[in-house]
């Protein structure tokens, strides 16, 4: 519910929609944003893992673990990329249109990427369960989800600004009285 907030503070927009349909679509968002985030993150760190954990659970061989070496990067930025659409396209009270979310959720992607493939290098360097237990773990949990938060904001920052410019643009063009057609038509002559 933060983030739609947020999303509309920065869109410039009030929120419209019920109490019942807004607390229903930020937790429909949650749970969906959760889901797919903890898929991809865990693709990211933990699918070399998982790749040979499988191909030696099912007896799957050598070929299953080199395609899935292959295939979970896609996969885990395709996923982070539909949610950043749909994040983007539900979230903000205004009716959004994949032309000018498309870059917002292009640079969300690519920023969340690499901010997990930051932390996936931390944890390979740090075990930071270690020293401080779980208390440790927990903390870095809680800084990259408040580094994906920051993330989320900032795509839908670009999103705001290139709707702003939009809707300006649209307002600059419709600002224009249209003729009334009555003008345009030739004169009638009486006979």
């Amino acid at each position: 519910k933060t983030l739609i907030k947020a999303f509309n503070r920065a869109y410039g927009v009030k929120e419209t929609r019920s109490f019942i349909h807004l607390r229903f679509t930020s937790i429909v968002l949650t749970v969906f944003a959760a889901v797919l985030i903890i898929t991809s993150f865990v693709l990211f760190v933990f699918g070399e893992w998982i790749g040979v954990w499988l191909a030696d659970a099912f007896r799957l061989g050598v070929d299953f673990t080199e395609i899935w070496s292959l295939l979970r990067w896609p996969l885990a930025v395709i996923i982070v990329a539909v949610l950043m659409v749909v994040i983007y396209l539900v979230g903000p009270n205004v009716k959004g249109s994949l032309q000018w979310i498309a870059l917002g959720s292009a640079v969300a992607t690519v920023l969340w990427v690499a901010a997990v493939l930051g932390f996936r290098f931390y944890l390979m360097v740090a075990n930071p369960g270690g020293p401080y237990g779980v208390a440790g773990s927990v903390l870095v949990l809680l800084v990259f989800l408040y580094i994906t938060g920051v993330i989320f904001m900032f795509g839908g920052e670009i999103n705001a600004v290139l709707y702003r410019h939009h809707r300006s643009r649209v307002a600059a063009t419709t600002s224009v009285p249209e003729p009334s057609g009555i003008a345009d038509e030739a004169p009638v002559l009486d006979e």
